[in-house]
């Protein structure tokens, strides 16, 4: 239909040969995402919208959204950063929990003094980034802390290919509004089809809304409908919406497969979207490291005790890069790459 093409062109400046909805606003990304985005970038001849998930309605919402994840430490309030505060209040938030965090390493042997090295060298990395932001959102945030780690392990190509690419939040008032528009021609136009998507969505309880409280409810497709009318609204947006709407194009989807692109073609009695990733096979490594002991520390009244420990598989970027240290962690990623385009 090419009302909805123009509309994508409209609100994101093209029509994409390839979405994306493998990428996650989270502070503290996995270490596979950086073979996510090399396998996307592979796509360098395509025009590509890189849908970034923002886990607002997840329960409970994963650590790695909000908070700078570090080996040893089990605290859910160290590094634990607000998007709903001000930037002035954010970056007064990690300044206090940097100051914090130097006197548990001065007065408990958590860190091995070569760990202590790269824990500041991975803050200066935050730092540096939280200090140059330019627009205080998650998904932008979390844009520039991954163009940091690339270049930090001296991905040069993936750098450049990150730096031409176009991103967006799901649940962004740009999306809002751009399905807002788009529905209001579905409606008209396609009224059996959005009625089948709609109890496909239903059925598949995919249709959330936050009440006053900020409770996550199950609505109905109809009143899911009137939420879109509103795009200041807390309504859940599923890539299956998304999905849906491109569908009346011709493309292609890169992420996780739970055989929504084939159900989306079912619906549409068409083919018109290609999935190119298998279910959880939208990167082509990632680096773990198992048995990490953590300590539970309590920071109530600057007492930095140590309650019960555990051990743990470490896999986000800034674990790791504690542990290895960015050379060794660079010199794994590389590895990694290697061995992948070996078994591919």
């Amino acid at each position: 239909m090419e009302e909805i093409k123009n509309l994508f062109v409209k609100h994101f400046g093209f029509y994409p040969d390839i979405i994306s909805t493998t990428e996650h606003a989270y502070i503290s990304p996995p270490s596979r995402i950086i073979s996510s985005l090399l396998e996307l970038s592979k796509f360098s001849n395509k025009k590509i919208l890189r849908v970034v998930m923002t886990d607002t309605f997840a329960v409970p919402p994963e650590k790695s959204v909000r908070q700078i994840c570090l080996p040893h430490l089990l605290n859910k309030n160290i590094f634990l950063l607000n998007f709903s505060e001000s930037q002035e209040n954010f970056i007064k938030k990690f300044k206090e929990d940097k100051e914090n965090l130097k006197k548990i390493l001065f007065k408990k042997l958590i860190f091995s003094s070569k760990e202590k090295q790269n824990y500041i060298d991975l803050i200066n990395l935050y730092n540096e980034v939280f200090e140059n932001i330019k627009i205080f959102d998650s998904v932008n945030v979390y844009n520039d802390i991954i163009k940091a780690y690339v270049d930090s392990f001296e991905l040069n190509i993936l750098n450049k290919w990150l730096r031409g690419t176009y991103l967006i939040g799901i649940d962004s008032a740009k999306v809002r509004i751009f399905l807002k528009d788009v529905f209001e021609i579905l409606c008209k136009n396609d009224a059996v089809g959005v009625e089948l998507f709609g109890k496909y969505l239903e059925e598949k309880k995919r249709l959330k809304i936050k009440d006053a409280n900020n409770d996550i409810k199950i609505i109905s497709w109809n009143k899911y409908l009137e939420e879109l009318q509103n795009i200041s609204n807390t309504y859940y947006i599923s890539t299956e919406i998304i999905l849906y709407v491109y569908s009346y194009g011709v493309g292609s989807h890169f992420g996780n497969d739970y055989g929504v692109v084939s159900d989306i073609n079912h619906i549409q009695n068409s083919n018109n979207l290609l999935q190119i990733t298998e279910h959880n096979k939208d990167f082509s490594f990632k680096i773990e490291e198992q048995n990490i002991e953590f300590h539970h520390v309590n920071t109530m009244k600057n007492n930095l005790n140590f309650s019960q420990k555990m051990y743990k598989t470490i896999n986000t970027l800034p674990e790791l890069y504690v542990v290895f240290g960015k050379e060794n962690l660079k010199n794994r990623l590389k590895l990694a790459q290697g061995a992948s385009k070996t078994t591919s």
